[in-house]
């Protein structure tokens, strides 16, 4: 019988090895959960970052088949004053945000009128001066192309995004960028991290606690935003002094506006799109208040917004003909997270009827 032998042994691995990895694992899992309670401890909550990847989810949800949705457009009143529960609630419906904060919403509105799979309803937050073009490249620009080159059709990307994004609405640590100095100043002197009022959800919808910012820090800032003009450096005693100098500058700088010199041919023409196939769309203009709101009278006044509406020959809510879409604003140009639920519900009986909104 034949027989050989080998001087191979079979190697063992050192179970201190093992040991000393699972060691490792568990002291990293220690340090993550240190640090995220630290950053809990000085007031950073998670928060999911808006990024061109997380609106390509939504703009793949107003693509996909199925029920027809309610898809939103506008900028920063659109996310913060729609309860998308609520309205998926009220409506039976897919509700789709496709808002983009400080952007001009034409060209959103154009992407979805070129491509023949969108149906159902668009809701638009506006005000006059949005349904013009403006020229120069734009948020809404860049999302797009990036949507149309790296995520248009490519379902794992829209794994990864939302993986993503649960990871940052669980943690402070992972969805905050927070420099070292920053940190190390903040634990060394006892102050908070600086605390952003606004969360953003994984649907895109945002909600502001408004009892998180300084008051009335946060509504003069709105209201100089608004006014887009200079005031000469000065001390008012109140806010009424403040309001009463802010509205003389206004109304002395004004320039009267009127249909013919409003260009509206783009906006005309995407909608004559989506009328042919039977997509309805609905211009909203989202509630205002105090010195805001009297900026915005002034420069574009009721009734050259009923001119316009009645232009474009378009279905439009104005909370200006409905009390029950009015409210107090905190910065005077947003809702307060306490806020909008209500108003989701009220606007959505006014909705519904201008256009069949349940299934």
């Amino acid at each position: 019988m034949l027989s050989s032998t080998s001087s191979f042994e079979r190697y063992i691995p050192d179970r201190g090895h093992t040991r000393k990895l699972l060691i490792g694992l568990l002291g990293g899992v220690l340090l993550v959960l240190l640090f995220e309670n630290l950053f809990r401890g000085l007031g950073v909550r998670p928060n999911i970052r808006e990024t061109a990847s997380l609106w390509a989810i939504q703009r793949e949800l107003a693509t996909a088949a199925g029920a027809e949705k309610l898809i939103l457009v506008g900028a920063s009143r659109s996310q913060l004053g729609v309860d998308i529960e609520e309205l998926e609630r009220l409506s039976n419906r897919p509700v789709v945000q496709l808002a983009i904060d400080g952007s001009p919403y034409l060209r959103v509105l154009e992407h979805l009128a070129d491509d023949q799979s969108v149906r159902g309803t668009i809701i638009v937050a506006t005000t006059l001066d949005r349904l013009v073009s403006t020229p120069g490249l734009s948020r809404s620009d860049q999302w797009i192309d990036e949507y149309e080159s790296n995520y248009r059709d490519r379902g794992y990307l829209k794994i990864e995004n939302n993986l993503v994004a649960m990871l940052q609405s669980a943690s402070a640590l992972y969805a905050n960028v927070v420099p070292l100095t920053v940190l190390f100043s903040s634990i060394t002197q006892g102050s908070g991290l600086p605390i952003s009022y606004i969360v953003t959800q994984s649907n895109r919808e945002r909600n502001a606690d408004y009892n998180l910012p300084t008051y009335p820090d946060i509504y003069i800032a709105r209201v100089m935003s608004t006014l887009e003009l200079s005031l000469p450096l000065r001390e008012f005693d109140d806010l009424d002094q403040f309001e009463t100098a802010i509205l003389r500058v206004a109304r002395a700088n004004l320039v009267e506006t009127d249909v013919d010199d409003m260009d509206l041919s783009v906006v005309q023409a995407q909608l004559a799109k989506l009328r042919q196939r039977g997509v309805e769309v609905v211009f909203v203009r989202f509630p205002m208040s105090g010195a805001v709101e009297a900026i915005n009278n002034i420069r574009y006044p009721k009734a050259l917004w009923d001119r316009v509406m009645s232009e474009l020959d378009a279905r439009t809510i104005d909370y200006r003909d409905y009390p029950q879409l009015d409210y107090e604003l905190v910065d005077g140009s947003h809702l307060d997270i306490r806020q909008k639920t209500e108003f989701t519900r009220n606007l959505f009986q006014i909705l519904e009827r201008q256009v069949s909104l349940r299934e």
